[in-house]
């Protein structure tokens, strides 16, 4: 048992550094930024977390024909896929998770929202969601580095990103805004 327990220490601290070192990099260069539609980069998130959606009998629901940005496609794959996964990880109970993943383009900016009818988020604690392990939920897997790690990588793409919640059992909305994928910038 003590064994056991050391081992599982020892995981923990190696995805808790896994984890840090991927928040170190993603404040540094990024790659060669290309056009990205967002309704593609969601699909593939999707695809990726086929196991943990069908495990939970998730539905989600996608936005045809989203707007583009114009990004480190590996890393706005890390942002979409942390988002779908954690509506998936912090669900309700009981309730089937409902995700809905939307966006709209306004004056030379995207906005694209990730909306779930998951367990919500107080409102006191909405300011600190995004700092450095933070967890308001100690009993759920993880490290508290994913939502540092997507507001660093919006930020470095010159984005911001915010959540809204009513509050506990009633759902939240992660949105983020991007620079609008440029016509020039796609030939």
């Amino acid at each position: 048992r003590d064994l056991q327990q050391i081992a599982d220490a020892a995981d923990q601290m190696g995805s808790l550094l896994e984890d840090l070192l991927e928040l170190s990099r993603a404040g540094g260069k990024v790659r060669e930024p290309e056009v990205i539609p967002l309704t593609g980069l969601f699909d593939d998130a999707i695809r990726l977390l086929h196991g943990p959606i069908s495990q939970t009998d998730a539905h989600i629901k996608l936005q045809p024909n989203m707007p583009a940005v114009y990004a480190d496609r590996k890393r706005m794959l890390e942002v979409a896929q942390n988002l779908v996964e954690n509506a998936l990880k912090f669900r309700r109970p009981g309730v089937n998770s409902e995700i809905d993943i939307h966006a709209s383009e306004d004056e030379g900016f995207v906005s694209c929202c990730v909306r779930d009818n998951g367990i919500g988020i107080d409102p006191r604690y909405q300011e600190r969601i995004f700092d450095l392990f933070e967890r308001l939920d100690h009993d759920t897997e993880g490290t508290g580095i994913g939502l540092s790690l997507v507001k660093r990588i919006i930020e470095v793409h010159n984005g911001l990103i915010s959540v809204s919640s009513p509050g506990p059992g009633q759902g939240s909305e992660f949105c983020f805004t991007l620079p609008v994928a440029q016509q020039e910038k796609e030939q």
